[in-house]
């Protein structure tokens, strides 16, 4: 799988290390030495690993200053397993959370994910998943907004480091157009290299939002196209679910699976 990621030119994957049970470090993770065997084995290829995490409810979990909460300790878990001398390091955490009604209590988890990993001084990147329908007005620190701009606006303070705008469509012109308001402001405040399109390829899903159903030949013209019109003013392309589809050879080796 790391091999074929590293073929394909991916540079990033985003893996689900969360297990409810306790690891031999106390950790609510994966065991140390299978995550530390995947993460040299895709440093070897120069793949970055991210440990993904969230729920719908980790807005909720999370108080505005509450370290002590949950979602928090799953990111103080990977800090405390990159601070193990013998263990290869994670290069950043997503947080992959999708409430139903998303407001300042995501922004929150936001801002602190992000301070806690600078005030614990950890050299990781901090990425976020956003749904591209986020462009209601929230109010956030005195500023009323699109919740959209609030998210980019912590990327501008540094507090975040990718934005995974999930632009759900099947064919690029309505990818672009799904996402259009995010590159603006991003380009706009100068932070589009945080900026990623997110595509879904899962099956399972509605026809118009993932191209399982259209196959790897469309996949790829989309992208190629999506990367032609954007050029330099976006950071690159996350898709979803990689496992099952992208870097499937049973799914690539048809048009249609």
């Amino acid at each position: 799988f790391i091999q074929a990621a590293a073929d394909a030119g991916v540079d990033t994957l985003f893996v689900s290390v969360y297990q409810p049970t306790l690891n031999r470090l106390g950790h609510r993770m994966f065991q140390p030495g299978v995550i530390n065997s995947f993460i040299r084995l895709a440093h070897k290829r120069r793949v970055q690993i991210f440990a993904a995490y969230g729920a719908p409810d980790w807005p909720q979990l999370t108080a505005r200053d509450d370290r002590t909460s949950f979602p928090v300790q799953r990111i103080e878990e990977v800090i405390s397993f990159n601070a193990q001398p013998r263990y290869a390091d994670f290069d950043g955490v997503i947080l992959d959370v999708e409430p139903e009604a998303a407001g300042s209590d995501l922004l929150d988890l936001y801002s602190l994910t992000g301070q806690v990993l600078r005030d614990r001084g950890s050299p990781m990147s901090l990425a976020v998943a956003v749904n591209a329908f986020w462009e209601y007005d929230v109010e956030y620190g005195g500023v009323t907004k699109p919740l959209f701009q609030h998210v980019f606006d912590l990327a501008s303070n540094g507090l975040l480091q990718r934005v995974i705008v999930m632009a759900y469509r099947d064919n690029a012109a309505d990818v672009l157009d799904l996402a259009s308001a995010e590159l603006a402001y991003a380009n706009q405040t100068g932070v589009q290299g945080t900026l990623l399109i997110g595509v879904e390829t899962r099956a399972g899903e509605p026809d118009a939002v993932t191209f399982y159903e259209e196959g790897p030949t469309a996949l790829d013209a989309a992208l190629a196209t999506i990367r032609a019109e954007l050029g330099d003013t976006f950071a690159g392309i996350a898709i979803h679910n990689a496992l099952d589809s992208y870097l499937n050879p049973f799914w690539r080796g048809s048009e249609v699976f």
